[in-house]
């Protein structure tokens, strides 16, 4: 057998077809299948062994009909692809609803994006007029542009929009001599404008170094400063930039609850700002979110950082609240085993000294018990044979 088919293949490389061959489409078989012919037939000849074994499955130069179906259907697919045909995949009436569904879905969202884009474009038209005339008092009111801004900046829509208008506020604001901050206090609506940057610095620098260490110190300092604006009496304009109104006393005072506590130099820094930050009686909502923190980090795991918060505490005078107790339940299953811990401890001071909030707490605590214990079963199929195991327990707590 290896004779006649060795005999083929120098008659194929040569171009010399026999009398067998000469017509178009048994040329076009061989054209193409060929070298596949002769790869299966040495394939199976080294497979079984023998020539004798490759003469009695087939004769010399035959395929079986499955792989001559496949073949064919590859070449066709090869013949499609080089004249650049696509295959269009049939979707079912099914699947056409749900795409039609999808595209009008898409459509909408489509509609709606252009036209907050056409209503963003007319209202940064109008700002940079503004701010081409810079009327007087326009700083006044970059506090709230900022605010307004910040959120947008991180918009794929909005941010190549705003871009510009929100550099021009610095020359609104910020002095022409200004190179450094920290050198003079700056107007309340300049400080308005940079508190993003050291908001940013405060939460995203790693305090991994002195240098680090010392910039996150400095920052602190900055905000210190600035948190003692007043505004002059003996101010002849009628609004005084100077003022605490144009603060942004919201924002300052989330940063604050945020790093308090989390590492000693900013707590000493915090100490600073006794004279601004809140307390229950001057304001319910901000003053229980810093009472709340600050007790928490009075039964922190390092003894550096309780004794501080225990100082500022005793400093700034403030007395435990009974509405305090409900609060410290989210510490008690905080993600983080430090929190778990002090919060533990800091509901248990609590509620001992308020007895009359154990009994609220301890139901809370038993619901959310049941809630966290719940594990979905094992996925099973229709004889009982197990699919899918229960996902492990992801409450740590």
């Amino acid at each position: 057998m290896r004779y006649p088919m060795m005999h083929w293949e120098i008659n194929k490389r040569t171009g010399n077809t026999s009398s067998a061959v000469t017509s178009g489409s048994c040329v076009c078989i061989l054209e193409v299948f060929g070298a596949d012919i002769m790869f299966d037939v040495e394939q199976q000849e080294g497979d079984r062994g023998s020539p004798a074994d490759i003469e009695s499955a087939r004769p010399a130069g035959t395929l079986p009909q499955h792989a001559k179906s496949r073949r064919t259907q590859r070449f066709a697919q090869e013949i499609k692809k080089k004249k650049g045909i696509k295959e269009e995949v049939q979707l079912t009436s099914k699947q056409k609803e749900m795409l039609q569904a999808q595209m009008e879905k898409e459509s909408q969202i489509r509609k709606k994006l252009l036209q907050l884009d056409t209503e963003l474009e007319n209202n940064i038209r109008l700002l940079d007029c503004i701010l081409q005339q810079s009327p007087p008092g326009l700083s006044q009111h970059i506090p709230v542009l900022t605010s307004c801004f910040i959120p947008l900046l991180k918009s794929p829509l909005a941010a190549a929009r705003i871009h510009g208008p929100f550099v021009q506020f610095a020359a609104c604001v910020m002095p022409v001599h200004l190179k450094s901050f920290g050198a003079s206090p700056l107007s309340a609506p300049a400080f308005s404008f940079i508190f993003p940057l050291l908001k940013m610095v405060l939460l995203e620098t790693s305090n991994n170094s002195e240098e680090t260490e010392e910039l996150l110190v400095q920052t602190l300092q900055i905000i210190t400063v600035h948190s003692q604006l007043r505004s002059s009496k003996s101010q002849t304009k009628l609004i005084d930039e100077n003022g605490p109104e144009f603060l942004p006393r919201t924002d300052m005072l989330l940063l604050l609850t945020k790093v308090i506590g989390t590492a000693s130099p900013r707590l000493q820094g915090l100490m600073e700002l006794e004279m601004v930050l809140p307390t229950p009686e001057t304001d319910d909502n901000n003053g229980l979110a810093l009472l709340h923190r600050l007790w928490v980090v009075k039964f922190d795991v390092e003894t550096e950082i309780k004794k501080q918060a225990e100082g500022f505490w005793e400093s700034l005078d403030l007395k435990l609240q009974p509405d305090l107790c409900s609060l410290l339940i989210k510490d008690v299953i905080h993600h983080e085993e430090a929190m778990r811990h002090a919060g533990a401890e800091a509901l248990s001071h609590a509620v001992a000294e308020y007895r009359n909030q154990a009994t609220e707490v301890l139901k809370k605590l038993v619901e959310l018990y049941h809630e966290k214990l719940y594990r979905p079963p094992p996925v099973l199929d229709a004889l009982g044979r197990v699919i899918s195991e229960s996902p492990p327990d992801q409450f740590e707590a």
